[in-house]
């Protein structure tokens, strides 16, 4: 009978529109990236693109200074593996690392915010601070924040 010929897949460029192998990572003209490479076994057709989780580095590192330093110092450490991690080809602990930066600055957050609610509902808080503002110092004249 005839020739068995596998009918070779092709795949086009997002970038150029150049045809190329099915089997090509880039583009054989502008050399883009026409899929991402995973690990499996071959024969398996793994073109799926998964996309890269983000780091919250720069939240994190904002949220320790203006927020909550003892959580933003962890939100740093695992905001900055998210990168290498990736770049070292490990995606599950990419998203686990960062996974983990945000949940340090999510609980940093709420817990820095009940501290706030809770200094503004302190009875002396409120009475110091209504004192200062009214100019009551019927107290032998001390100031409103004075030791007694």
């Amino acid at each position: 009978m005839g020739d068995a010929k596998q009918e070779q897949k092709t795949i086009f460029c997002r970038e150029c529109g150049t045809q190329n192998d099915d089997n090509s990572y880039k583009c054989v003209k502008c050399s883009a990236i026409l899929h991402e490479r995973q690990k499996g076994t071959a024969g398996q057709n793994q073109s799926a693109v998964r996309k890269d989780p983000p780091n919250y580095l720069i939240p994190s590192i904002l949220f320790t200074i203006f927020c909550c330093l003892p959580l933003g110092i962890p939100a740093i450490i695992f905001a900055a593996q998210v990168n290498s991690k990736l770049a070292a080809g490990d995606y599950d602990g990419a998203v686990s690392a960062s996974r983990k930066a945000k949940l340090f600055m999510i609980i940093g957050a709420i817990l820095t915010f009940f501290f706030i609610i809770l200094c503004l509902s302190s009875t002396d808080f409120r009475k110091g601070f209504s004192d200062g503002l009214s100019g009551d110092n019927s107290d032998n004249n001390q100031a409103p924040y004075a030791i007694r």
